[in-house]
């Protein structure tokens, strides 16, 4: 990886602090995780909506991060950095109905009793350590979808981006995710487009380790605990083969 751009003492301050912020949101969605089901008994409602709000400034303060460094890194080149700025821009303007977790779909003002009977397939992707632990966070692939291909002639579709930058997202998320692969599976399976979810995490991952491996080459140090921590984490663990898509089936009974 060739470093096209110097990076200046400005700069420096500011991405590391961001990489710092950054940091934080990963520890504060760990710990909603730990506490998730325990809190979850007590009061269901209070369990999910921390946990996505905590998923919700992960997008934000990944989004600051693209702010200050897009300099220094092409985040469009790779199908995670995009989707996660996808979905951050679309939580921000919040003009639809879109991106409810499947916790808040399913859990949520009893969401499962629309669903009696009806089967969902949850996809998500292999670790290349086969003893990991995979963290879940599953988003509707309709939702998505629905916000860059203009051939579903969905009223949601990202209007800040061009057809033409809309086109070229889809087509990395279908070569690079396997998002076209998902589909012709759920197809064969006989499942529709707004019962697929898929799990967030794993591609949160793959661009944590793209953009914070990039932001080590040019100089990049932590500044504090959390940033240490997770800059080193994602950088040598817990990576992910997205060639390799693991289906789960559920049925709401």
């Amino acid at each position: 990886m060739s470093i096209d751009n110097l990076l200046t003492e400005s700069d420096r301050f500011i991405i590391e602090h961001a990489v710092g912020r950054l940091s934080n949101t990963l520890r504060i969605f760990g710990e909603e995780h730990m506490r998730f089901r325990r809190l979850a008994e007590v009061d269901k409602e209070e369990a999910i909506n921390n946990y996505d709000r905590a998923f919700e400034l992960i997008l934000e303060s990944f989004h600051t991060l693209y702010d200050v460094s897009k300099n220094y890194f092409n985040f469009f080149e790779f199908a995670e950095n995009t989707l996660l700025i996808l979905l951050r821009n679309a939580i921000h303007h919040r003009n639809h109905n879109l991106f409810k977790s499947w916790n808040a779909q399913m859990a949520l003002n009893d969401g499962y009793q629309k669903f009696y009977g009806a089967s969902f397939l949850l996809c998500s992707y292999k670790p290349i350590d086969d003893s990991a632990h995979v963290m879940q966070y599953y988003y509707k692939l309709e939702d998505i979808l629905d916000r860059l291909d203009s051939t579903r002639n969905s009223p949601y579709l990202d209007t800040y981006l061009t057809q033409k930058n809309r086109l070229k997202q889809l087509e990395l998320l279908n070569d690079q995710l396997n998002f076209s692969k998902i589909i012709e599976y759920s197809q064969q399976e006989g499942y529709p487009l707004s019962q697929i979810y898929i799990n967030i995490l794993p591609i949160l991952n793959g661009a944590l380790k793209r953009v914070f491996g990039r932001l080590l080459l040019i100089g990049i140090k932590s500044t504090g605990f959390d940033d240490a921590i997770y800059l080193k984490h994602f950088t040598t663990e817990g990576f992910f083969d997205f060639n390799e898509i693991l289906f789960k089936s559920v049925k709401i009974s």
